[in-house]
C-alpha cells in the first residue's frame, strides 16, 4: 500500500522536476541525492551480528552446488508466496 502512493508521488514529482528544471536538472538532482543517501547508508553504525546474522562468510567456503541450493531454495520460497497470494 504503502510503496503504491510513493510510486504515485513519486511519477508526479518526477513530471513536475522534469516541467521545470528540464532532463539534465532532474539528473543531477537524482545524482545528488543517490550520493547523499549512499554517505547516510555508510554512516549508520550497524553491529557485525546484525550484518552477517550466520557469522562470518568467505569466498572458499562458496561452492557451485551451495550456490545451486541457495538459489533452489530462493525459488521455492518465491513460488510458494505466488500461491498464497493467489489463493
Amino acid at each position: 500500500m504503502l510503496f503504491s502512493l510513493f510510486m504515485v508521488f513519486g511519477v508526479g514529482i518526477g513530471a513536475i522536476m522534469y516541467k521545470t528544471i528540464g532532463l539534465h536538472g532532474a539528473i543531477t538532482i537524482d545524482l545528488v541525492s543517490f550520493i547523499i543517501s549512499g554517505i547516510l547508508i555508510r554512516s549508520c553504525n550497524i553491529p557485525i551480528e546484525a550484518r552477517q546474522p550466520n557469522g562470518q562468510a568467505g569466498w572458499r567456503g562458496m561452492t557451485i552446488k551451495t550456490s545451486l541450493k541457495d538459489f533452489k531454495e530462493g525459488i521455492l520460497y518465491i513460488l510458494k508466496k505466488i500461491n498464497y497470494w493467489l489463493l
